[in-house]
């Protein structure tokens, strides 16, 4: 065959899509292998470790060994994911708390994807393209962030897939009103209690406006009856946690919600929520961007258009955002972590918003045919090569290339010992030296 041949000299906008596609699912991928170090752990991960190991040694839920059972998990069910993996490598803290945020962080990936596609039914498969590629490109240019949050070790990626699967559950629900998918719909919405309290605002609110909003008796029945089993169960968990773990909520929502922490944190932290919430929404230009532009090229026919569920989704975004940019303190909130929680509810309703913005203007005819249109593939080619190399590259290697190697430029591996002697020594007084003493060691503090 002529080396000529093996790339022809025209091709579809449509190949060139899917090749894009690909290109930019392997930016993201690198950006979570270059980091998948124990650097990448953030040091709140370990007290999900230190629950396990009570648990897996004395079988007590509790955060000193040999104590009383504490309610110091935000996330109690996340330890459904940690403590499989803790007891299988129970030597290696870092890399137990890396694959518990990769195992969840896949999870959610592959239910993004089913979102993203039943999001979409009902267009043109080229268009399908378009829409792909633009989400894509939205998490390649929050590629150093996702990362972090991928394997932080924290309960951000198990969050993230269990709002998916609820999104993905009220579908279901919205289309079969059977008294199963009611059942189901419910419990699960209850169960965020124990896999991230704050997600309740979207399972509380999202029944709440279907059944304000619905046209049909049988929806808003249904509606009623998910408000109420979603309601049952969270009175289960709080009875439950009150028995057994002396507090009915967990103990960082006293110090981080009602003021526990005291009015010099408060100072300090008071513009942190709005910072953050400004580096969220411009680290997702394009899906604000999307449902922006829909609301305000027909705001009313774009409320008509939306199911009762999308209404509830946007209704609930709202709540989020308003209750951690006004009522929460964002102790340990790199790279967004409190607001990526609605990054589920907010690629929803972008792909929603662009499947509208192409069906209510001229975008659709003048799109569907460029998208059948033939275009020079070398071309396409150099500036997609170009585009990748210098607008992604440069953020992901600053990303990554600090939590990959040591300051000697080694592998940092997965060592949470060097790890922490190599980058925190100069920061935690005489951290080098606590670091030698014996494990089991008692130290008595004020």
């Amino acid at each position: 065959m002529n080396g000529k041949d093996l790339l022809p000299t025209r091709i579809s906008v449509t190949h060139c899509l899917r090749f894009l596609m690909i290109m930019l699912t392997a930016i993201i991928t690198a950006s979570v292998l270059f980091q998948f170090t124990a650097a990448s752990v953030q040091d709140d991960a370990y007290i999900f470790t230190r629950y396990a190991d009570n648990i897996l040694t004395r079988g007590t839920l509790s955060f000193n060994p040999g104590c009383e059972a504490t309610y110091g998990l935000t996330s109690p069910a996340f330890l459904g994911v940690v403590l499989p993996i803790r007891a299988v490598l129970s030597q290696n803290p870092a890399l137990t708390m890396l694959c518990s945020s990769a195992v969840c962080g896949l999870i959610f990936i592959g239910l993004l994807i089913v979102l993203v596609r039943k999001s979409s039914d009902g267009i043109d498969h080229p268009m399908n393209h378009m829409i792909t590629v633009i989400i894509l490109l939205s998490f390649a240019l929050a590629a150093g962030d996702f990362s972090v949050h991928f394997l932080s070790g924290m309960d951000t990626m198990f969050a993230l897939a269990f709002l998916t699967g609820y999104i993905l559950l009220c579908m279901w629900h919205q289309r079969s009103l059977t008294v199963s998918s009611m059942l189901l719909t419910g419990f699960m919405g209850g169960l965020a209690f124990s896999f991230r309290p704050d997600l309740l605002i979207y399972t509380i609110t999202v029944p709440f406006v279907v059944l304000l909003f619905s046209s049909g008796r049988k929806a808003r029945l249904k509606a009623a009856g998910i408000l109420s089993v979603t309601s049952l169960t969270v009175l289960f968990q709080v009875l439950l946690y009150s028995k057994f773990l002396n507090s009915p909520l967990p103990l960082p929502f006293y110090a981080k919600s009602i003021g526990h922490y005291g009015s010099y944190l408060q100072e300090q932290y008071h513009l942190v929520p709005l910072k953050q919430l400004c580096k969220y929404i411009f680290s997702f230009p394009f899906l604000f961007s999307a449902i922006g532009v829909a609301l305000y090229i027909d705001f009313r026919s774009w409320w008509k258009a939306m199911s009762a569920t999308a209404k509830g989704l946007l209704l609930a975004t709202a709540a989020f955002i308003g209750y951690h940019l006004f009522f929460v303190i964002p102790i340990m909130g790199y790279s967004q972590r409190f607001y990526y929680l609605m990054l589920p509810a907010l690629v929803f309703l972008a792909v929603q918003s662009m499947v509208f913005i192409v069906e209510r203007t001229s975008l659709n005819d003048i799109l569907r045919k460029g998208l059948m249109d033939k275009v020079d593939s070398k071309a396409i080619l150099a500036v997609t090569v170009l585009f990748l190399v210098f607008a992604l590259g440069p953020p992901v290697a600053r990303e990554a290339y600090p939590l990959l190697t040591t300051g000697n430029g080694e592998y940092r591996g997965f060592d949470v010992t060097e790890e922490y002697r190599d980058r925190w020594t100069a920061y935690w007084f005489c951290l080098d030296e606590f670091s030698r003493l014996p494990d089991d060691m008692v130290l008595a503090a004020t």
